[in-house]
């Protein structure tokens, strides 16, 4: 019917279920105000990928550890790369000198 949810009734419910259905639902209002209550419904989503704090949270430090583990790869090879840097230059320096000595 295009109506927001705030706008919904459970009579609304009920036609809509005998209309889709073809028999009638046994849903309470109180069922029906929990249906629609915006933080029961991210409450309830705790699992993997839910909505809830919790399950946020978690993925949220389960992807900052991974960060921090990537960032200490990056700096340790960044570390060897700059070694290496070195250490080829050394070498560069050394042949040249001995290619210039008789």
């Amino acid at each position: 019917q295009g109506v927001s949810s705030n706008a919904l009734t459970l009579a609304m419910l009920h036609e809509a279920a005998e209309a889709v259905l073809g028999e009638p639902i046994n849903f309470t209002t109180e069922q029906f105000v929990h249906a629609l209550d915006a933080e029961a419904f991210i409450h309830a989503r705790g699992g993997l990928g839910g909505v809830a704090p919790t399950a946020t949270g978690a993925l949220l430090n389960q992807l900052q550890a991974g960060l921090r583990g990537d960032q200490e790869w990056l700096a340790a090879t960044q570390t060897r790369l700059h070694q290496a840097n070195i250490l080829r230059s050394e070498a560069i320096r050394l042949l040249q000198r001995s290619a210039l000595s008789p």
